[in-house]
């Protein structure tokens, strides 16, 4: 069982003046003194931000959707030349979001499920990331890196980033990021890079824990405001589908107990049916529903994509549901499976 509805997100961003910011959830966004290539492309194009990374003189690297197509775009300036190179030259899953984060003095860090490459970094991070290259089996997790002051940084590590590590990082901030309070997970941290002991740290259970200037705090816990109301309307959504999907599971168990009347036929089917067409199928399946026979026999239909696999020795093609009424051009192959208990 799964939603489609995407779970919120909380994005907030330093720029890298003491006033420069960005924060979103959705489509409510706010920000103030960032580059106007970038303050152009949020007032005109994008309808919510996917991620973005600010940095010194006018860097930045933004991924937005387009309020009119709807569909990704990235934007970026003033990059670090490598880095800059390296974008130009990544023909990898146009789908795949690259995680990049900018940090003081022209450092950086690029990840996608290919590569990680860096710049510039505090010498016990670099130290870090050249340690867990030699562990295959640590994965990095794709939003896990911000740069702070100086050496500050924080780096989340694990499949599901459950094993943070950070240096230069305030008492406060350390203890949080221990998970001694609650035992949450770190979902993202932003640190500043002007102000020691400013950051923003989002958790997995929606919670946030934040220090930024006194100025920007209404514009946060109204932009919070939103993503808790997204958060508990998404929660509400998820917890009515796991119901709904309880009890589907609960009635198909009842009545394959008690047997389908629908369903009952008397033949011995075989145990797959592949490339058969449409009106054979069909002449089968009427068959073997409307024979007489033990009321405990039953069909069972199912329907397969073209993806190899195997199921009891035979090759079959990936499962969906399908409507024996409209099969014409669907080139599926078909499954039909009957048993006894």
């Amino acid at each position: 069982m799964h939603t489609t509805m995407e779970k919120p997100r909380l994005l907030f961003t330093f720029g890298p003046t003491q006033d420069s910011f960005f924060i979103s959830s959705g489509t409510s966004m706010s920000w103030n003194n960032l580059p106007p290539e970038l303050d152009y492309i949020l007032r005109t194009r994008a309808s919510e931000v996917v991620s973005l990374s600010l940095g010194e003189r006018g860097s930045f690297y933004c991924r937005y959707v387009s309020k009119h197509s709807r569909n990704e775009y990235t934007v970026s300036a003033a990059l670090p030349t490598t880095l800059s190179f390296l974008l130009k030259s990544w023909f990898s899953n146009p789908y795949e979001r690259p995680h990049i984060s900018l940090g003081p003095q022209g450092s950086y860090f690029f990840q996608t499920a290919a590569i990680s490459t860096w710049e510039n970094l505090p010498m016990r991070l670099e130290k870090l990331l050249d340690e867990l290259r030699e562990e295959p089996e640590v994965a990095l997790h794709p939003k896990s890196l911000s740069l702070g002051v100086g050496d500050e940084f924080v780096f989340l590590t694990g499949e599901e980033g459950e094993v943070p590590l950070w240096d230069g990082v305030d008492e406060e901030l350390s203890h949080r990021l221990t998970g001694e309070d609650d035992g949450d997970r770190v979902a993202s941290v932003s640190l500043s890079m002007v102000t020691t002991g400013d950051y923003f740290v989002v958790f997995e259970d929606g919670s946030v824990f934040y220090s930024v200037p006194e100025s920007v705090v209404p514009v946060v816990e109204r932009v919070m405001g939103v993503y808790h109301k997204a958060l508990t309307a998404y929660e509400a959504k998820l917890a009515a589908e796991e119901r709904a999907y309880a009890y589907e599971m609960e009635s198909t168990v009842t009545e394959s107990e008690i047997g389908s009347p629908i369903m009952n036929g008397s033949l011995d089917l075989p145990d797959g049916i592949l490339g058969w067409d449409e009106e054979i199928i069909r002449r089968f399946v009427e068959k073997a529903v409307k024979g007489k026979g033990s009321p405990r026999d039953a069909v069972y239909i199912d329907s397969w994509s073209r993806r190899d696999h195997e199921y009891n020795g035979r090759q079959f093609v990936g499962r969906s549901e399908v409507d024996l009424t409209g099969m014409e051009g669907r080139g599926l192959g078909l499954v039909a499976r009957g048993f006894r208990d």
